[in-house]
């Protein structure tokens, strides 16, 4: 099997989350004119906690090092989610958790280092183009907040499926 073959979904999704990065500010707008600024704030609110729930339950009857994974990632995303003000910042942290949480999918019971070269790309192209939309400098502390947030829907995606 190929590398774009197996990888094929998590490729796509991650150009789509580079090419969002690019246009966050006119993402923002449309989501913001279509359901309101408090309304986007909850339903990406909602689908956190619906993830985290569910995988709250299926590792509460599994070891230790899954609870240890569990909390490490939620709490991880949770403290980006909410240390934050913006809606386009927000929005940024759904796009990356899911851009970690396809690989996880994809590669499961495969052990390989590619969904870790395609998590870095990803979180380094997205502060690519979201610096460069924006004209200003590459942020590498932000390009690592970004990979700590796509690792954190890698590991929750590892512990769910």
């Amino acid at each position: 099997v190929t590398i774009m073959g197996k990888y094929k979904f998590s490729i796509i999704f991650s150009i789509i989350v580079v090419v969002l990065h690019y246009f966050h500010f006119k993402v923002e707008k449309a989501v913001t004119g279509w359901t309101g600024r408090n309304f986007a704030l909850y339903i990406i609110y909602g689908l956190f906690l619906a993830f985290f729930l569910v995988l709250l339950i299926k590792v509460l009857v599994k070891s230790n090092y899954e609870i240890s994974g569990w909390l490490l990632s939620g709490g991880l995303t949770a403290f980006f989610l909410f240390s934050q003000p913006g809606l386009i910042f927000k929005l940024g942290v759904l796009q990356l958790f899911t851009a970690g949480l396809i690989p996880a999918v994809e590669s499961k019971k495969t052990k390989s280092f590619i969904p870790f070269l395609l998590i870095a790309a990803t979180a380094a192209l997205a502060e690519f183009a979201y610096s460069y939309a924006l004209g200003s400098n590459f942020y590498y502390y932000d390009a690592w907040r970004n990979a700590l947030l796509s690792l954190s829907g890698y590991l929750a995606g590892c512990l769910l499926f």
